[in-house]
């Protein structure tokens, strides 16, 4: 049976988690909108975009990236457990026959909303990869 104790670092967790991403989401957001100059005499301009992304990346998606997995990581054996349990018990007994768990219910839905803000993050850690992937692409040409 779920414990209040997991519900409660479940819960803090996400609260940290979803307040660093309130605090770095503005940043990653304009990396990934830097314009990338493709035309020759613009190329200069590039490096120093990559090189602000590249910080942005290590500094606030890459902390990010891997706090969301670890959450997801440590929270989802538990979560399929309880979900598993929960069916059975709704499938064996219906709706009348199963007892309203308040615990159990919170800590579904908390883990869900981890799960959700980690798949977010790993959609904008690889648009990040991207455009670094494109600044790389078109740096100016060495002399």
């Amino acid at each position: 049976m779920l414990q209040s104790q997991v519900l409660s670092s479940a819960s803090i967790l996400l609260a940290i988690l979803t307040a660093l991403y309130g605090l770095f989401y503005l940043a990653i957001k304009e990396a990934i909108d830097f314009k990338v100059y493709l035309e020759i005499d613009l190329k200069a301009d590039n490096p120093p975009i990559l090189k602000d992304a590249k910080r942005i990346y290590t500094g606030k998606m890459l902390p990010l990236l891997v706090g969301g997995i670890i959450l997801s990581a440590v929270f989802a054996p538990e979560f399929w457990k309880e979900l598993k349990l929960s069916v059975k018990n709704l499938l064996e007994y219906g709706w009348a026959g199963t007892d309203y768990n308040f615990t159990v219910a919170a800590f579904l839905a908390v883990s869900t909303f981890t799960f959700l803000q980690t798949i977010n993050i790993i959609i904008l850690a690889i648009k990040l990869c991207g455009k670094i992937n494109t600044l790389n692409k078109n740096l100016p040409a060495k002399k």
